[in-house]
C-alpha cells in the first residue's frame, strides 16, 4: 500500500478513535449498520409459526429488532457498564490482520449471539416463557452471562429462576419471557428453526430476512447489505463500479465472512479478479490487471495516485524467482513484470479522481476478459 494511501487511512482511523475510544465500540456499531430495514410487510414461511400466526411473529420481531438496536447502542455509549473488554482501539490499517485487543473485543461482543443462541436451543415455550435448564446453559461457558442477562432486563426482558446479580443456578430451571410482548419469545424460539447459519449472529442483528425460506440455503445478501452504514462517498464507489458491471452481464455475490465481500462473476470470466472487502471501517478493494498490456495506454489518463499504486505493486521474482507469469506492462518506455501469484492490487480509494481511474481501467480489462 503506497505511502498516500497509508496517510489516508491513518487520518481516517485518527478520526474514528476521537469518537470511539474503545475497539468494542466500533465493532458494535459495525454490527448495528447490519441491522436490516424492516418493511411494512413481508413473507414468512408457515415452519416458524410454530403456534403463532404471522401477524404475531411479526410483532415480536419488531420489538426484539429495537431491544437488539439499543443494545448495540448501549455498549457504544457505555461498554464498561455490561462488562465488555474496554481495550483502546488502536490506529491500524485496514489492511493488517485482526489483533490481540480486536479478538478480544469480538469474542467479549459475540458473548451476546452465544447468549441467544443458547434461548433459542435450549429453551421450551411454556406458556409466554422460555423454560431453560439452568445446567443446560452454564455448560455453554458464555463468559459474563449475567452482565448480559442484567442488560436484557434493562431492554424489557424478565429473568425468573435466577439470583440478584442474575447469575443462573447450577442447577434448576430458569424462565426467560419479555412481558410488555410476548410474541418476542416466539419470535427467538422461531429462530431455531435455522439450518447453515449460526442462529446467533442472525439473532444479533435481527435479520428477519431468514424468516422467508423454510431451507436458509436459499437466504441471498444483496448490494443493500454492502451499501448499509457505508460513508457518502464508499456508497458512490460500490453503485459507480456496479454499473460498469452490470451493463457488462456480470452478477454480484455478496458474502459475509465477519465483513461484507462484494463479488462479481460472469459465465465467461470464470476467474474472480476484483471483491470490495468492508474492512474494519475502510472499503478496500482488491483487484488484478492481467489484460494490461492490452491498454497499457490508458496508464497515461490514470491519476497520479492510481499510477503509483500500480507501479509500486511488487515486481515478479520477489516473491519466487522461478515465477515465469508475470503481468506485463510497458509504461514511459519501461518494462514492468508485477508478481502474478501475490496478484491483487489492495487499496483504498480515497478520491473522486482514483475513482475515475479505477473505473476507466475496470472497464478495459473487463473487455479483454469477456471478449
Amino acid at each position: 500500500m503506497n505511502n498516500k494511501n497509508i496517510e489516508y487511512l491513518s487520518q481516517t482511523r485518527k478520526k474514528i478513535c476521537m469518537e470511539e475510544k474503545y475497539e468494542i465500540q466500533r465493532i458494535a456499531r459495525r454490527y448495528m449498520d447490519k441491522i436490516p430495514e424492516l418493511p411494512d410487510d413481508f413473507e414468512i414461511d408457515s415452519c416458524f409459526f410454530n403456534g403463532i400466526d404471522r401477524e404475531d411473529l411479526y410483532r415480536g420481531l419488531y420489538d426484539f429488532r429495537e431491544a437488539v438496536k439499543n443494545i448495540h447502542k448501549d455498549i457504544i455509549t457505555d461498554p464498561e457498564q455490561y462488562g465488555m473488554s474496554c481495550l483502546e482501539a488502536e490506529d491500524l490499517m485496514s489492511s493488517e490482520p485482526v489483533t490481540v485487543t480486536e479478538n478480544k473485543a469480538r469474542k467479549s461482543f459475540f458473548r451476546y449471539a452465544n447468549a441467544f443462541k443458547a434461548f433459542a436451543i435450549y429453551g421450551e415455550i411454556v406458556g409466554d416463557c422460555l423454560v431453560m435448564d439452568c445446567h443446560t446453559v452454564r455448560g455453554n461457558k458464555i463468559s459474563k452471562l449475567n452482565f448480559i442477562l442484567r442488560h436484557l432486563n434493562d431492554q424489557g426482558f424478565e429473568f425468573l429462576g435466577v439470583t440478584e446479580d442474575f447469575s443462573i443456578p447450577k442447577s434448576g430451571e430458569f424462565f426467560l419471557s419479555y412481558p410488555d410482548n410476548p410474541y418476542v419469545i416466539h419470535l427467538i424460539k422461531a429462530f431455531a428453526r435455522i439450518e447453515n447459519m449460526d442462529i446467533g449472529m442472525v439473532l444479533l442483528r435481527a435479520d428477519w430476512r431468514v424468516l422467508k425460506y423454510s431451507d436458509s440455503k436459499k437466504f441471498e445478501y444483496n448490494l443493500s447489505d454492502m451499501l448499509r452504514g457505508l460513508s457518502s462517498f464508499d456508497r458512490s464507489i460500490i453503485t459507480q463500479c456496479n454499473d460498469i458491471f452490470m451493463n457488462a452481464g456480470y452478477k454480484s455475490i455478496v458474502t459475509d465472512t465477519g465483513g461484507y465481500q462484494l463479488d462479481y462473476k460472469n459465465t465467461k470470466d470464470k476467474d474472480r479478479f476484483i471483491y470490495f472487502k468492508r474492512e474494519r471501517d475502510q472499503l478496500v478493494i482488491r483487484l488484478r490487471f492481467e489484460n494490461m498490456n492490452q491498454y497499457e495506454n490508458e496508464l497515461y489518463n490514470c491519476d497520479p495516485v492510481m499510477l503509483d499504486i500500480i507501479l509500486s505493486r511488487m515486481d515478479c521474482g520477489d516473491c519466487d524467482s522461478r515465477c515465469m507469469k508475470p503481468v506485463r506492462f510497458i509504461y514511459e518506455n519501461k518494462m514492468y513484470k508485477k508478481c502474478r501469484f501475490i496478484r491483487h492490487f489492495e487499496f483504498v480509494i480515497p478520491s473522486e479522481e482514483v475513482l475515475n481511474s479505477v473505473k476507466l481501467l475496470l472497464s478495459n480489462e473487463i473487455k479483454y476478459r469477456i471478449s
